[in-house]
């Protein structure tokens, strides 16, 4: 399956920021770094070559890290 991970970036304080999945064996399974973020920044994450299950996302800026999880069946 395939999700959108939508980033607000009203006060334009973040100027890239990269985006990680990880599997549940720790192992990255997306990478995708974005540069130039404008105030509303989506990135299309495809999963269809993933199997089903639990993944562990996270956006990384000079601003800290965001985790989250998301769940593809």
């Amino acid at each position: 399956g395939n999700f959108i991970l939508r980033i607000t970036n009203y006060e334009q304080q973040i100027t890239n920021y990269e985006v990680k999945a990880l599997n549940a064996l720790g192992q990255v399974v997306f990478r995708h770094q974005t540069s130039n973020v404008k105030p509303h920044t989506s990135n299309e994450i495809d999963f269809s070559s993933q199997p089903a299950g639990i993944y562990n996302v996270q956006v990384i800026s000079k601003k800290g890290v965001w985790n989250g999880r998301v769940v593809i069946r």
